[in-house]
């Protein structure tokens, strides 16, 4: 999509989805569902009111995953969902440049992030009746950060100002 609310800013954003899944029996009372896919999102507003305030703005985040689902069929009554799931993230928070030679716009961008978030979960669902069942599930999930990474904290026990602020890199292992 490409608009413009009014005759100076033009806003643009794209996205792009692909997935495939296969549905699968694996056993006589368990089935699987396998699913791949990407997704792609991003925007740009491009400005430029006068040729000294003309500038582009972006953003970006792409995600690939993976999923792998089963139910397993105990009986009519009774059924246990699990699986598990990883998606990689790759974000562009954003950043902005001068649009054309004449721009005093100054290029700044924001520290790209890259991290996998994968998830691990199971679910018993039990039907006591046709009108009620019973649910219990579990899920775990964490967030791992890849590659280098900035980290601004405050000093401990002054007020949160710039000038209290400290700055260091992780190296994506965790140091």
């Amino acid at each position: 999509d490409r608009f413009g609310l009014n005759f100076d800013t033009i806003y643009g954003y794209q996205n792009r989805n692909i997935s495939a899944k296969w549905k699968t029996p694996i056993a006589k009372s368990i089935n699987a569902v396998f699913t791949a896919g990407m997704d792609d999102y991003r925007y740009n507003v491009a400005s430029r009111p006068t040729a000294i305030e003309a500038y582009d703005l972006k953003f970006h985040i792409n995600q690939k995953y993976a999923r792998a689902h089963f139910n397993y069929y105990l009986n009519n009554n009774h059924t246990v969902d699990f699986g598990g799931h990883a998606i990689l993230y790759n974000i562009n928070p954003g950043s902005i440049q001068p649009r054309g030679n004449e721009s005093l716009i100054a290029h700044a961008a924001i520290e790209k992030d890259h991290g996998v978030e994968s998830a691990i979960y199971v679910n018993d669902k039990f039907d006591i009746s046709p009108r009620l069942n019973a649910e219990a599930g579990f899920r775990y999930s964490i967030l791992n950060y890849l590659g280098p990474q900035s980290i601004n904290t405050y000093q401990p026990g002054v007020p949160k100002e710039v000038d209290n602020i400290s700055h260091s890199i992780r190296d994506g292992k965790g140091k």
